[in-house]
């Protein structure tokens, strides 16, 4: 697991200086070595974290003949079976790393090679036959990839902060960003909260020629629901369980100690259990929780641990959570991210990485298995054909009286119900109408539609079921620009790789295909999403511990900010503060009436998420007093 920079100068040779000042941002990303390729207009950098082959794996790396020069950052599961296949087509192999795959799978495939790779990845090669860069993201966007253009250069990095380092103008802001910033808590890709830095897409390869323009961007891969409704439930359990077992195996490969995060929930638990019955040696997990009882999960991830006969490493935190956030968002993330779990998942991996150097994680179990109880009021409120009849006309009862001829007509029409402002308003952490009366009038009469990040997501998926609906723009939004982004940042931050068995490319063949019903199954009079994966843990676990409610990576915000008296001063200061860059782009009335409602309903979460979202954008700014913000966006 490493951070990668590299940059390509229109008619200027790069210099190593240049590489340096990039790639010291991202030590934190790769610890254990460093190195750089220059070759006249292009260079290269590369940080190092040592999973696989310490003693040589060093990069950048180059094939035997050095026409091809590649900087990788990821973790290639099928290495071993694609070196087999490329030794018999004659290529040589001086190392045991997989980067050394990855450089030779182009060789011999070009961009083909992308559809051949199991695992997560970002990476760029220097094809000097065809004088060009070639880079690419996973599929599913485990590992990040950011880009920026001029007309001088074009760079590339791991993180957004190394390229606000590249020698030039400091990059403008970008109003359009931060609305939907305001709007999700995160910024989705391509966008950053930079006018001209990019995030490249999940499934993405781009192509950029000697004087750094973008030739070539092409969507490579996309998960595609196609229901096989002629397999039974049974055989569907079995086929779940074995590609299961199999992405979590083939995900143990490792030169360095590793264990696992295990929170209790259905999906840490279900990749614990795996990890357990595979290894033939002790297995160590990892959980932190709260002294506030609701907010900790500590006794379920240690009912699981002591079930399963592994070694629980917990930690109940006492430090002031809000301190590790100026450090993230300035250091790490680059831009404001506003996912409140941020918190605990950087703690957990500080715990992680005292004792181990990788881990896996239940990471996407919701997205691909459809879990989330926004799913539920998806389709209980416009239903769509996720269950069989009977049970639909079972849920007439639940369905609002507004929207029962609608449910009505689609049961004996099977006409499709599913709308993009519908999806937004429902998933949108600031509604717009908030949004609107936070902004200043002047400012957010130049913010064009800020929704419009879903389009792709939405045109692609109105033709699939109401559940698969979500699951693919969930897939395709949220789960690589706020699930997986946190977890790397917060994970990388502690010199610690993640690995997700979830999301792979060979269970998500197996995803695509479950029937809705599968994924969706009423339990006990409730629907219960990922009944699938709740039905492998009900081997091994009482109903009472698989079936209990959903509670997530929450924090205690009440008691952080509203009865911790230091810090109430602390983000009130922030918020009220006359002088705060805040007041450049919101109005302060409308602030101020956040506020007053926050403290008159005893810190009402209600308030104090759009509060909390202002917060971390001033923790931004402070360190960002000198950009310029613009609210266009060139075509990139």
């Amino acid at each position: 697991m490493c951070g990668i920079v590299g940059l390509i100068r229109n008619n200027f040779a790069v210099e190593k200086v240049e590489l340096e000042t990039m790639n010291n941002t991202q030590v934190h990303r790769g610890p254990d070595g460093e190195g750089y390729y220059l070759n006249n207009n292009v260079g290269f950098a590369h940080r190092r974290l040592t999973i696989i082959d310490k003693d040589s794996g060093q990069q950048p790396m180059s094939t035997n003949n050095n026409n091809y020069w590649i900087t990788y950052n990821g973790e290639l599961y099928n290495y071993l079976e694609l070196k087999s296949e490329l030794e018999s087509k004659g290529h040589e192999f001086s190392t045991k790393s997989d980067t050394e795959v990855v450089v030779y799978a182009y060789k011999e495939w070009g961009k083909k090679c992308l559809n051949k790779f199991r695992g997560m990845f970002a990476f760029a090669i220097h094809d000097k036959i065809n004088n060009y860069v070639f880079l690419a993201r996973d599929q599913f966007g485990i590992k990040p990839l950011m880009y920026r253009l001029s007309n001088e250069y074009f760079a590339f990095s791991s993180e957004i902060k190394a390229l606000t380092k590249v020698i030039g103008e400091d990059p403008k802001g970008s109003l359009k960003s931060l609305d939907i910033y305001l709007t999700l808590q995160y910024i989705p890709a391509p966008h950053t909260i930079y006018k001209d830095i990019y995030k490249l897409p999940p499934a993405h390869y781009l192509i950029v020629d000697d004087t750094g323009k973008i030739i070539e961007k092409e969507k490579y891969y996309d998960i595609s629901f196609k229901p096989d409704n002629k397999t039974s439930s049974e055989d569907w359990l079995r086929q779940t369980d074995e590609a299961i077992t199999d992405s979590v195996n083939s995900q143990l490969i490792s030169d360095v100690p590793f264990g696992v995060f295990l929170s209790g929930g259905i999906d840490s638990t279900l990749v614990a259990l795996k990890m357990s019955k595979i290894l033939d040696k002790p297995l160590k997990a990892f959980t932190i929780g709260f002294h506030e009882k609701e907010y900790s999960e500590i006794k379920y991830a240690e009912h699981a641990a002591k079930k399963m006969g592994i070694e629980l490493v917990s930690e109940i935190v006492t430090e002031n959570g809000i301190d590790v956030m100026p450090k993230l968002i300035n250091n790490h993330f680059g831009e404001p991210f506003g996912d409140p779990s941020t918190i605990p998942t950087w703690f957990v991996s500080r715990l992680a990485r005292k004792e181990v150097t990788m881990v896996l994680t239940g990471d996407g179990g919701d997205e691909m298995f459809g879990g989330y109880h926004s799913y539920q009021s998806w389709m209980k409120n416009t239903p769509r054909n996720i269950v069989n009849k009977k049970l639909q006309l079972q849920q007439y009862a639940g369905i609002p009286r507004y929207l029962l001829g609608t449910y009505k007509e689609y049961l004996k029409n099977g006409k499709s119900m599913n709308n993009l402002t519908e999806w937004v308003n429902l998933m949108a952490y600031t509604k717009s109408g908030i949004r609107e009366k936070l902004w200043k009038k002047e400012v957010f009469s130049e913010i064009s539609n800020s929704i419009e990040c879903f389009n792709k997501a939405h045109k692609a998926a109105k033709r699939f079921d109401r559940l698969s609906y979500a699951q693919y723009v969930d897939i395709n939004t949220y789960l690589p620009n706020d699930i997986l982004p946190k977890v790397d940042v917060c994970s990388m931050a502690n010199s610690l790789e993640t690995r997700p068995p979830l999301i792979d490319i060979e269970l998500a063949k197996i995803v695509q295909t479950l029937p809705s019903k599968e994924r969706n199954q009423l339990h006990n009079l409730e629907m219960q999403g990922k009944s699938i994966l709740k039905r492998l843990l009900s081997k091994n676990f009482s109903e009472d511990f698989v079936y209990r409610n959903k509670q997530g990576f929450a924090i205690p915000f009440d008691q952080w900010f509203f009865k911790d008296k230091e810090n109430g001063k602390l983000f009130e200061q922030a918020l009220l503060n006359k002088k705060s860059r805040l007041h450049d782009f919101f109005n302060p009335q409308a602030i101020n009436e956040l506020w007053e409602g926050y403290n008159k309903h005893s810190g009402s979460f209600n308030y104090f998420g759009v509060l909390w979202l202002l917060y971390v954008f001033s923790i931004w700014l402070e360190d960002n007093s000198h950009i310029d913000f613009e609210h266009e966006y060139s075509n990139a």
